[in-house]
């Protein structure tokens, strides 16, 4: 009796799982907005000859949708999600895979990210890493992980790049 309730709960988590997608999927930029500083930075970044890319626990396919609905696609080599590697974050599999498409080794690459995932992913690439006082997790939080560098705004990646 144990295993048919929790086929069941299970499939009812699918069920609901598949409904978020759907609705999630038609309102993706509904309240979705750049950090401030965030496109002119990127801009920048692409002028000046850095290769960028997105590595993201949230799926590729909506990644890519926000990206080009927030018009900022263009500047990235490659949009990777969880979807387009083995393990995802806080693993280094993305944060490697976006090195192996733009060509470049650990001591080449700056992982800028906002949560525990991107400084651990980071950490298991090998890579330097940049964690940005704006984001989602507490600034407290990111002293106690010791990334790299720690910044106010966006505009300060010029002074490590």
């Amino acid at each position: 009796m144990k295993h048919i309730t929790s086929n069941k709960k299970s499939g009812n988590l699918k069920k609901i799982l598949a409904k978020f997608r759907q609705i999630y999927s038609q309102h993706l930029l509904e309240k979705t907005t750049l950090f401030p500083g965030i496109k002119k930075t990127v801009q920048k970044l692409y002028l000046s000859g850095f290769s960028l890319a997105v590595v993201t626990n949230k799926p590729g396919s909506y990644s890519r949708q926000i990206l080009k609905g927030l018009e900022i696609d263009k500047y990235f080599l490659s949009i990777i999600g969880p979807e387009d590697v083995k393990n995802q974050k806080p693993a280094p599999d993305s944060i490697i895979k976006a090195m192996d498409l733009a060509k470049t080794s650990p001591s080449e690459t700056l992982m800028v990210g906002d949560t525990e995932y991107d400084i651990k992913a980071a950490r298991a690439a090998q890579v330097d890493v940049c964690a940005v006082k704006y984001g989602y997790t507490p600034e407290s939080k990111l002293k106690q992980l010791s990334p790299n560098f720690l910044i106010e705004n966006s505009e300060d990646i010029f002074h490590l790049v």
